[in-house]
């Protein structure tokens, strides 16, 4: 996910995205979601049946006022997944 954020003019927090998560297992898994840099996430941690899906959207808090890369991964049973966020701002 890449976006532009300018400063004073765009509302804070500002969604940025969102990403679903699938659970393609067998069995019910647990998943976590964690955020490094100034973002934040509409759920942290989720229980999923096999097959179900959750959504999950990304907000920049505007903590930052200047241009960031910034990472959201999603985790379960030993096994991770990451994503990069490029954050604009001016």
């Amino acid at each position: 996910i890449s976006f532009n954020h300018n400063v004073g003019d765009t509302q804070c927090p500002q969604s940025i995205g969102s990403f679903s998560v699938t659970n393609n297992s067998t069995s019910t898994r647990t998943f976590t979601v964690t955020v490094e840099g100034p973002l934040q996430v509409s759920t942290s941690s989720f229980t999923l049946a096999p097959g179900d899906v959750q959504n999950v959207a990304v907000q920049f808090t505007c903590a930052q006022a200047s241009n960031f890369v910034g990472r959201v991964t999603v985790s379960t049973g030993g096994v991770s997944s990451s994503g990069t966020i490029t954050g604009n701002v001016g």
